[in-house]
């Protein structure tokens, strides 16, 4: 099998290049039905999936197509299963042609809604509820009123959201007052719209190739959410990173189905992994340049945000995201170089009654193509020698917000604290289950250990922790991670008709189109612990429970369509744990110790508030009073929530090891940005608990 193993927890879309979408379509199914762990059979009931997965991608939210305007498609609901095997596009060229037309209906109908003055004396109603799904509207005249109070709710919550420049703040304003803004807001908002379409008609790889790409990704995930499509500069996009020869933010974006701009990738060692505030899917809110307003991302396209990023005198930067669970953060950034060479890891000391090492990791990164790979668990191992230099009394190691990477490096991180055996089981399709091991004897570091994790913590993160909590190596601190035991890999399409057997002579291509096939991304085994278990849709289950902020967000493998199950199998593993730690005891003196701890509380207090109005079916009057007193409500409990993490610690006070104090002193813009981190780790009140933990568990070691 040719390809690179993955164990990430997110997927992105690439778009295909012009090559015949039939046989494309053909090939995938093929290459799934070949190698794909769980295949599903092509069958009627695929296709009716394939059908609605694919009009959902392109209209997720209900805004284009009315059930009345789907009625020229609906014909195929049943037919996919044929349109594939024929190595057909008949389908994909109608639903191409449709797509098109509604997309320029809507640029015509909001330009008509917008052209006039929104009306709050009418009584609308909006219904919110994070559980639902948007149905689709009977007919056009359904969909014209959709579109009506979609946008007088976003005019009202661009009218209701405080900005940076609002010298007032939007709730203690005249409601009369506030309203003299709506002109603008109503042309900032058409301005948007009429973007979001044209950038889909518009689009850089061309329309057809854009729906193409919806399509072909529709059918990929009706297999599991993490296999998908990728056209050659996807792929190549996907694995490598950015220029180590130019000055840069280390970052890279893509569009998400709802027009915001996505962090797609951090460059190891570049300016925005250091800076460890963000992270893969992450949505871009604003920009800001020193003296100037922030510019607002939504209302930018993927190329104008880069180009800014870009410019040249935009050496520093604010950058405002809001995270996968709901979070807004803004950390601010100056352009560096990044050297290949780079370690992108830093540790730090958490200097109290303990000397306790900590070190972040955002991903399992490696050297991709690399015969002699050098990635994540080198620079780990790098930092560890740095720490034991300073006769540390133990270490954290934080992999909240961690989405996976390569299992390769996984597996090398845990041989780093465990000083030989099997690591994880993995198993592929009607294969017996097979072992993973840690090859090399002796360990990097053998003294306390902890593992920080959260919901998000993902895949190569949940194996890491997994391994650790089987050989008893450490204690894990946090939430319930993501869920993901699956590995994906990638293979050129084109590989396929290697096995003409597969085709019966049904479909062909031509070396020219086989060059332009693209590659797939699929799911090709599971992964299990030393008990045979697997932590997939579940999740690594912490020895010490510590709540995700805003965990009322259930964003978790078990919530993707198409996750796989969680099972177990049968394996005779030999390996040899390390005496039980005292998990009840810390388990119980944390529990203990946060229910006196007041930021603690505040914070589930408020959690609890918010979590609590999530679930509410929510029922929104559309008139300026009514949302006033509805969004100020929301608005106060995310901003409470925000400002619950910013004591600073007195168990612990956050350094430099000695030797990164010296580099530091060399740069004065390193200086700047240290100081931000060290606050950032000064004042998170989640790792103040986890030094506590690892303090507990060293003096329960020492007696």
């Amino acid at each position: 099998m040719v390809g690179c193993l993955l164990l990430c927890s997110f997927a992105r879309t690439q778009t295909v290049t012009d090559a015949a979408y039939g046989k494309q379509s053909n090939a995938l199914v093929k290459l799934f039905e070949r190698y794909h762990y769980e295949p599903v059979t092509l069958d009627k009931k695929l296709s009716k999936k394939i059908y609605w997965h694919f009009i959902h991608t392109l209209d997720p939210r209900g805004l284009y197509f009315s059930l009345a305007d789907l009625n020229s498609l609906d014909e195929w609901q049943d037919k996919l299963d044929d349109e594939i095997n024929n190595c057909s596009d008949y389908f994909l060229k109608q639903a191409t042609a449709a797509f098109e037309k509604q997309l320029i209906y809507t640029d015509t109908l909001v330009s008509q809604l917008l052209a006039r003055p929104t009306d709050f004396v009418r009584t609308d109603t909006i219904f919110f509820n994070r559980t639902d799904s948007i149905l689709y509207t009977a007919d056009r005249k359904a969909l014209e009123n959709r579109w009506r109070r979609f946008l007088k709710y976003d005019i009202l919550l661009d009218l209701y959201t405080p900005d940076d420049s609002d010298k007032v703040n939007p709730f203690s304003m005249d409601v009369n007052e506030l309203l003299k803004r709506e002109p603008a807001v109503r042309a900032k908002l058409l301005k948007k719209t009429q973007r979001k379409i044209n950038r889909l008609l518009k689009h850089p790889e061309g329309f057809n190739n854009y729906v193409a790409t919806e399509y072909l990704n529709a059918i990929t995930s009706c297999y599991d959410p993490h296999s998908e499509y990728f056209s050659d500069a996807g792929k190549d996009d996907f694995v490598s990173q950015l220029s180590a020869d130019e000055f840069s933010f280390g970052i890279s974006f893509e569009e998400t189905d709802d027009g915001d701009i996505e962090i797609a990738h951090l460059v190891p060692g570049g300016a925005a992994w250091k800076s460890n505030q963000l992270n893969d899917h992450d949505i871009l809110l604003k920009l800001k340049t020193s003296g100037n307003a922030a510019r607002i991302l939504p209302f930018y396209s993927i190329t104008q945000a880069e180009d800014l990023l870009r410019t040249k005198t935009n050496r520093v930067l604010e950058f405002t995201v809001r995270k996968p669970n709901g979070e807004i953060r803004s950390v601010t950034l100056e352009k560096s170089k990044i050297h290949s060479d780079e370690n992108a890891i830093k540790s730090y000391i958490l200097q109290g009654d303990k000397k306790i090492g900590y070190i972040s990791l955002p991903s399992f990164y490696t050297q991709w193509g690399s015969s002699s790979p050098l990635g994540c668990a080198n620079d780990v191992a790098k930092e560890i020698v740095k720490l034991q230099e300073e006769h540390i009394d133990g270490l954290i190691l934080d992999l909240r917000f961690n989405g996976g990477g390569s299992v390769y490096e996984a597996i090398g991180l845990a041989g780093l604290f465990i000083d030989e055996g099997p690591i994880v089981i993995f198993q592929e399709r009607n294969e017996k289950p097979q072992l993973l091991k840690d090859m090399n004897r002796g360990t990097a570091y053998d003294g306390p250990l902890e593992i920080m994790v959260n919901g998000l913590s993902a895949s190569a993160s949940e194996l890491f922790a997994g391994s650790i909590q089987d050989y008893n190596r450490g204690v894990i601190v946090g939430s319930a991670t993501f869920g993901k035991a699956t590995g994906q890999t990638i293979i050129p399409l084109d590989s396929i008709y290697c096995f003409p057997e597969l085709f019966n002579g049904q479909c062909s291509a031509s070396k020219a189109e086989r060059k332009k096939m693209g590659y797939a991304k699929l799911t090709v085994e599971k992964f299990y612990n030393l008990h045979n278990c697997t932590h997939q849709r579940q999740g690594i289950h912490p020895d010490v429970p510590l709540p995700d902020p805003f965990y009322f967000n259930e964003y978790r493998e078990f919530s993707l369509p198409g996750a796989l199950a969680c099972d177990s199998i049968v394996k005779k593993v030999f390996f040899h744990p390390l005496p039980a730690l005292p998990i009840a005891q810390l388990a119980n003196s944390s529990k203990e110790r946060l229910a006196v701890n007041k930021n603690y509380n505040r914070f589930r207090q408020l959690n609890d508030s918010i979590e609590a109005a999530q679930k509410e079916v929510k029922k929104l009057i559309l008139k300026p009073e009514n949302f006033k007193k509805d969004e100020k409500k929301s608005y106060n409990l995310i901003e409470s929530l925000e400002k619950t993490n910013t004591d600073s610690s007195t168990i612990f006070q956050a350094r430099n090891n000695v030797y990164e104090q010296k580099v530091i002193e060399m740069d004065p813009y390193s200086k700047d940005t240290n100081k931000i981190l060290l606050k950032n780790i000064q004042c998170d009140l989640f790792l103040e608990e986890g030094y506590n933990v690892l303090r507990d568990l060293i003096n329960a070691m020492n007696k």
